[in-house]
């Protein structure tokens, strides 16, 4: 009897494989555009260029990036929101679209969009010059106690993540901070000395940690990075945020659950090939695979910790 059910499981497993290709032998015939909301170079284009590459590996057709910056994100995602739901408009997702939600800079939430796949979640940092005076996440908190509204932390901008993550570090450890939104300029505003910390993805500061130019005294993340294992997250030390930079793949809503399936698929054997792999390894990446709707939820979830923040600090922007 079980060899029965056994059997009669392969061939299930068989036919909707099947029939799951013949649905996408029509897709791609052309290439697919992949929208990322930041510069070149940034953590999230990194990601986003390397799977990718490796997506075109899978797909048989050109994965072509476009950087269409600008407000914070806000333009790019606009633009995925309306673009053609055909799956050849794809863009790459962070949780700065749910910062640009909440704040009311794009007049709708995040059901606004699919979601296909998750690839990253991504530490966000409390990162210092490497000689600055305090050695430790706990001398920083005692100093800025001691001194309200002197230490200034660096963030992406107003209502980003990396401000958010700030000011919910702020609150958990209860002091007053100055928050600076250096922008791009953020990693040279941290050596220069016109921030004394930022809040920071470590694909932009790691190899200045590993020069010797900066110190990361803390990190927001489920557990400590496996790069830098001697920083302790801030959970293990009672501050306890829930915030998870994510990034992966999202599309305009209404995109064909024949392709969203497939598609969630190929960008699961992508970041499987060795092109993003090695680019994990190098660049500090890591790897956590979320599809459909069980990514929707973990954004929802998100979204609810976002609202609440922006909403409590008056972050919301002023019609």
């Amino acid at each position: 009897m079980a060899s029965k059910k056994m059997t009669l499981l392969v061939m299930v497993t068989i036919y909707l494989t099947i029939v799951s290709n013949a649905f996408c032998q029509d897709y791609p015939k052309k290439p697919v555009q992949l929208f990322i909301p930041f510069e070149v170079g940034q953590s999230a284009d990194i990601s986003a260029r390397g799977v990718a590459a490796a997506m075109e590996k899978f797909l048989k057709q050109p994965v072509v990036c476009v950087n269409k910056t600008g407000a914070g994100g806000a333009i790019c995602f606009d633009f995925v929101r309306n673009s053609k739901p055909d799956g050849y408009n794809l863009g790459f997702m962070t949780l700065s679209a749910l910062t640009q939600t909440n704040t009311g800079r794009l007049p709708y939430n995040y059901k606004a969009w699919d979601y296909i796949a998750r690839i990253n979640t991504v530490p966000t940092t409390i990162t210092i010059k490497a000689d600055a005076k305090w050695e430790n996440i706990k001398e920083l908190i005692d100093y800025a106690k001691n001194n309200p509204g002197k230490l200034k932390i660096g963030n992406a901008g107003k209502g980003s993540f990396t401000h958010l993550v700030a000011i919910a570090f702020e609150e958990s450890a209860n002091i007053e901070v100055a928050h600076v939104p250096t922008g791009i300029r953020r990693r040279h505003a941290l050596l220069s000395g016109e921030v004394d910390a930022i809040s920071v993805h470590p694909p932009e500061i790691v190899s200045l940690v590993k020069g010797g130019e900066m110190r990361i005294l803390g990190v927001v993340f489920p557990q400590r990075m496996k790069e830098f294992p001697e920083v302790p997250n801030l959970k293990e030390l009672g501050y306890d945020i829930k915030l998870i930079q994510s990034w992966g793949v999202f599309g305009p809503k209404g995109i064909p659950d024949h392709i969203k399936k497939y598609l969630a698929e190929v960008i699961q054997n992508a970041i499987k090939d060795k092109i993003y792999q090695e680019l994990a390894i190098k660049s500090t990446l890591y790897i956590d695979y979320m599809a459909l709707d069980e990514f929707e939820k973990f954004i929802k979830s998100q979204d609810e910790i976002i609202k609440s923040l922006i909403d409590k600090f008056g972050l919301k922007e002023r019609k």
